[in-house]
């Protein structure tokens, strides 16, 4: 029989039909108005979805090393014509309409970033086959044009009932396929397994349990298992006074550190913060004297929406993570030492991704399983470097992550060894800082040849603004008009804005032994 980039005629075809299916699969959307139920929908449609992707896995549909069964031309025919059916159910607009309850899509239902999630658990997959398919150079066009023409039609289910139909139909097709290429049981576990560990979120897991309860057990199972080992490892590296110091620090004043993420004008002495946070690397370090507001102005570019828009420009279409941390010398064990660090950032990290327990925490993974019944023992030092190395990488499509930390002067331990952590996380250029401290020797010592800012001699236009709010409206001052007060002495301005700028630390220092 002839070939066709490593496969036979028959099978080339049948993987043609195959992309034909996926192509229209991701052309069905769930309505918004279901609301809760819109996620149990979607969910489910996924999972077929990934049933159908996972038999083309286990028989290398689009590999060069297929399962010979599918040679045999009896069992060629009979796939063929399911996966055609399959294709038919798709793009028949009547159909979908009358018995499955679509409708065309219109804006309004277009789904965003948390629709999208929904299907993270096919993602992998399908993209996988895909670079299968494309390396094979296959070029099947499909025979009917009026199907290669509905293709482009996006139909929306906005019928629960009529969905349910639907969902049977398509699990019926995937029975069948594995009917006719039977997997070993443990195979097919598996498959399950797999896919089960590439969901992103402990979230995303409770919604596969209910969405599989059911019709797939298999699913259900290693969701739930999967989602308990994830949840005693998240629960277990966190601790209570995680973001404890940055919630005790006040706000900024409305006007203050507006400069911070504008461009320095030409005879500034710091280095453009925007624009490392645009495309800059490595660490930014933020400098200032005892009371000068580095933690202040910390809390400020940790919150501040232009931050993140910064920083979703030097991401680009990968995924993004920010985290942050504050050492606080007055604080708990675990605020001001290297194991808290790296704990927090840890648990920020897989709280948001916590399919990547398992490649960053591997040990922590499997303990998890094998002693259910006993608390997990927290990662060692080397442990948690380790995961950050493996957290880095020069993979321009990886996910890029962005820590804040504050405060490294008041690490507990050698300070020499605080800077040398920080930059050991510096693991790949995925990876960015921005840290503040006070100008000590070591800081100043291990950062000086990054990109910095020097707070205390650059806040005085900041310093003026808030003078003015303060003494231009007080009623004992009616002569005076916030155009008047910044025509006070220079020593006088700066006077006040020390006392005000060290109003958090004083605020803290009292407040550190109250308990709730």
């Amino acid at each position: 029989m002839a070939e066709v980039a490593g496969l036979t005629i028959g099978v080339a075809s049948i993987a043609g039909i195959f992309k034909d299916c996926l192509d229209l699969y991701s052309n069905l959307l769930t309505s918004r108005c279901f609301r809760y139920d819109y996620e149990i929908i979607s969910t489910q449609l996924d999972i077929e979805k990934t049933l159908l992707l996972q038999w083309a896995d286990r028989v290398g549909l689009a590999a060069p090393q297929y399962d010979r069964r599918l040679d045999d031309s009896t069992t060629n025919t009979a796939i063929t014509k399911i996966l055609g059916c399959l294709r038919l159910l798709f793009s028949d607009g009547r159909d979908l309409q009358e018995r499955y309850g679509a409708r065309l899509v219109t804006p309004d239902d277009m789904p965003g970033q948390d629709e999208i999630a929904a299907s993270a658990m096919s993602a992998r997959r399908m993209a996988r086959f895909i670079k299968s398919f494309e390396a094979m150079a296959l070029r099947l066009a499909p025979t009917d044009h009026d199907i290669s023409a509905r293709k482009k039609m996006l139909w929306v289910i906005h019928d629960k009932d009529k969905f349910h139909r639907l969902i049977e139909q398509l699990s019926y097709f995937n029975s069948k396929l594995n009917e006719l290429v039977p997997p070993s049981s443990s195979a097919s576990t598996g498959l399950a397994d797999d896919d089960i560990r590439s969901v992103r979120t402990i979230e995303q897991l409770k919604m596969l349990v209910e969405a599989s309860a059911q019709r797939q057990k298999a699913f259900m199972d290693a969701a739930r298992t999967e989602m308990e080992a994830r949840r005693r490892i998240l629960e277990r590296v966190w601790f209570r006074m995680m973001d404890n110091r940055e919630n005790s620090i006040k706000e900024a004043h409305a006007n203050t550190f507006s400069w911070a993420l504008e461009p320095p004008k030409q005879d500034s002495q710091w280095d453009n913060l925007a624009e490392w946070l645009t495309t800059g690397s490595k660490v930014f370090w933020i400098c200032g004297k005892a009371g000068s507001g580095e933690s202040t102005l910390m809390k400020y570019l940790h919150n501040h929406k232009k931050t993140w828009e910064l920083l979703r420009a030097w991401a680009g279409e990968s995924r993004l993570t920010q985290v942050s941390f504050l050492f606080w010398i007055l604080g708990t064990e675990e605020q001001k030492t290297q194991g808290g660090l790296l704990r927090a950032l840890l648990y920020k990290i897989l709280e948001s991704d916590s399919s990547q327990i398992a490649r960053l925490l591997p040990n922590m993974r499997k303990e998890s399983s094998c002693s259910k019944g006993t608390e997990i023992a927290l990662p060692t030092l080397a442990e948690a470097m380790e995961a950050f190395r493996r957290l880095g990488t020069d993979d321009p499509a990886a996910p890029k992550f962005f820590f804040l930390i504050d405060g490294l002067d008041e690490y507990s331990g050698n300070i020499h060894e605080g800077v040398a952590l920080i930059k050991s996380l510096m693991s790949g250029p995925n990876i960015k800082i921005l840290l503040s401290s006070r100008p000590i020797l070591a800081c100043t010592a291990g950062f000086s040849d990054c990109p910095k800012l020097g707070l205390e001699d650059l806040a005085r236009d900041d310093i003026k603004h808030h003078v003015s709010d303060l003494i231009g409206p007080h009623s004992s001052l009616p002569g005076h008009s916030p155009r008047s007060a910044l025509t006070l002495p220079a020593k006088v301005i700066v006077g006040l804005a020390t006392f005000w700028m060290s109003e958090t630390r004083v605020t803290t220092k009292r407040s550190r032994g109250a308990t709730i």
